[in-house]
């Protein structure tokens, strides 16, 4: 049947983790995505390897905290995304509540996920799960 691996404790992984099935995880951070001048890559992965995905992402800026949770298909050709879950913390400091918006489209080999913040300098955190 196979080998089996049992892990205990606090265990730290640094680097991606593939199980050899149709699943893949990930997880991705971005310390500052920069300015609202244009929608921001947050994550992308490629259009030729995974067909759908469910991704969490957490977004902090001065005080305020943002998460929601997608899903996201492609057919190749275009990227269809739908947000749900989303919980933003009331603005204190920062008056920009919630942090952003997404969007997804293919650009080329890749299906990316961008962000529409609504203030400069906001930090990104994905779990992204892709399915084959």
């Amino acid at each position: 049947i196979g080998s089996a691996l049992t892990v205990s404790g606090l265990t730290t992984i640094s680097n991606t983790v593939t199980f050899q099935t149709d699943y893949f995880q990930e997880v991705v951070s971005n310390t500052d995505i920069g300015t609202t001048a244009a929608a921001r890559l947050v994550y992308s992965f490629p259009k030729a390897s995974y067909r759908t995905g469910k991704l969490m992402i957490q977004a902090s800026r001065t005080g305020n905290n943002q998460i929601a949770e997608m899903v996201v298909a492609h057919d190749g050709t275009d990227a269809y995304l739908t947000v749900y879950g989303t919980v933003a913390s009331p603005a204190g400091a920062n008056t920009a509540a919630p942090l952003g918006a997404f969007i997804a489209a293919i650009n080329n080999a890749n299906v990316e996920i961008r962000m529409n913040q609504t203030a400069n300098n906001t930090a990104v955190k994905v779990i992204a799960n892709l399915i084959k």
